[in-house]
């Protein structure tokens, strides 16, 4: 190369890294966190514009808030798990503090409103012309946000006790909220606050975390929610709410957490996948100290159980594409981790589990929340760290399912089958010994003549977390 064509080359270089946008986040394995610090926040929503854009609607009253105010922010995340350009905090609604001890925001709810997003929230503001009210609010970016109007009939709405929200077909929102208060709990449709609220649960029940999904074959909306009074969790057509069925031995229900609650996405026309199906994640056991993950279709006779480990906390379950299911959970004791697998397209056996830690310097987590409507899972963890002032936010991470490799030797020759929750995976890509193949259409590849002994095989595909696996190899 000549010296003319050098200088050139490294000023073309130079100009590239000036130029390219710096990397801000890290998808996948990568925990980057999206939150403010300080943020009061107990549970966070999130909600997909169809841009691929990830919106985190949450609460706090940290660094850039005026002392006295509460605010309502909205983070975003960009479809490739990374944070926008010049991200900051896009702060929706400032809300004055109760003088004498009244709550903030801390469980909302977010839903796609056409091209937008919609917003449903409330507090205990004595005196706010919002107070025990629950309010919404659009916003066609996430940035910029209507004024905050009522929704409900009821001045009752306790936050704390956990919000949900979901969209009929036809566009119209429901919205459920759950009450210490036996009898208080109540759903409305619309955004009518002259239509009356529709009160469910047992009357001397205590209803908690309760949330809404929809059916996305049917329509139909079904109800699910804490009984902390009666130890169990239960689940409802929106049309039959006083008609609950018992989800299967969910005898420890977490009060402090909304129900996991799913409908699935339909595949393409002609797949043969219909997505229909509301599923339901929780902790199946007696004792929330000894409960194993699970995840159950409404009205079904019986549940999966994910993992024989015992201690799991924070369940939570999200839609994947074509009918797929994420379902995800944390260990608080004796170790601190967080696990997620994935579905098949039919929503009848789930993958392989991946592992992950915390965030670096957390030692507490509260809470979990995911989305998955792009195929991986976009995973949110609310978690305590060590620094000083900079305790409590969400962290981000962009999780990719596991495949699993099977393999079947013979002479010197091994067969290898590439899964991704039960179903083969065409065009993966397979290493063994020095050689390299690719999957067929029903996932499988073939290698022969490979030298004896022990080798490492691996499995990897873009989109998936890669399988190994090692195999002995003894013929001739």
């Amino acid at each position: 190369m000549t010296p003319a064509r050098l200088v050139a080359l490294l000023i073309a270089v130079l100009a590239a890294l000036v130029t390219a946008p710096a990397a801000t986040a890290g998808p996948p394995g990568k925990w980057t966190r999206i939150t403010d610090y300080n943020s009061e926040e107990q549970e966070s929503a999130l909600a997909r514009t169809p841009d691929g854009t990830l919106h985190v609607f949450w609460g706090g009253s940290g660094r850039g808030i005026s002392e006295g105010f509460h605010r309502l922010v909205n983070s975003q995340i960009n479809p490739d798990g990374t944070k926008p350009a010049g991200f900051g905090f896009a702060y929706a609604f400032d809300y004055p503090k109760a003088e004498d001890g009244g709550a903030a925001h801390n469980n909302f709810a977010l839903v796609r409103s056409g091209q937008g997003l919609r917003a449903f929230f409330t507090g205990v503001y004595p005196n706010h012309p919002l107070n025990g009210v629950l309010a919404t609010a659009t916003s066609n970016d996430g940035v910029t946000w209507s004024g905050a109007v009522a929704v409900s009939a009821s001045s009752n709405v306790y936050p704390a006790v956990g919000l949900g929200a979901a969209v009929l077909p036809n566009g119209t929102p429901i919205t459920v909220w759950g009450d210490y208060e036996p009898g208080n709990a109540a759903y409305h449709f619309g955004l009518n606050p002259n239509e009356a609220d529709v009160p469910f649960g047992e009357q001397d029940g205590v209803v908690s975390g309760p949330n809404v999904a929809i059916d996305a074959v049917t329509g139909q909306a079904v109800l699910a929610w804490n009984d902390i009074e009666e130890g169990t969790v239960w689940a409802a057509s929106l049309f039959s709410p006083n008609d609950p069925v018992p989800v299967p031995f969910a005898d420890a229900p977490d009060g402090t957490e909304r129900v996991a609650l799913t409908g699935r996405i339909p595949g393409r026309a002609g797949s043969g996948i219909s997505g229909g199906g509301v599923y339901l994640g929780y902790l199946r056991g007696t004792n929330v100290l000894l409960s194993r993950p699970a995840v159950w279709r409404v009205g079904s006779d019986s549940a999966m159980t994910l993992s024989s480990m015992k201690g799991a906390r924070f369940m939570g379950v999200t839609a994947a594409p074509n009918g797929r299911i994420w379902a995800f959970w944390a260990r608080t004791s004796p170790s601190r981790r967080i696990y997620a697998t994935r579905s098949n397209t039919n929503a009848t056996a789930f993958g392989p589990i991946s592992t992950h830690s915390l965030p670096e310097g957390a030692f507490k987590i509260y809470s979990l929340e995911g989305e998955g409507s792009l195929g991986p899972l976009d995973l949110l963890a609310l978690v305590e760290t060590s620094h000083d002032d900079e305790d409590l936010g969400n962290w981000h991470q962009q999780i990719r399912p596991r495949l699993k490799l099977d393999a079947t030797v013979q002479g010197r020759g091994a067969a290898f089958k590439v899964l991704d929750a039960g179903q083969p995976v065409n065009n993966a890509k397979v290493l063994v010994a020095g050689k390299s193949g690719f999957t067929d259409e029903k996932g499988r590849v073939t290698f022969r003549g490979l030298p004896e002994g022990t080798h490492r095989a691996k499995a990897k595909k873009s989109g998936y977390e890669r399988a190994e696996r090692n195999i002995k190899v003894e013929g001739r």
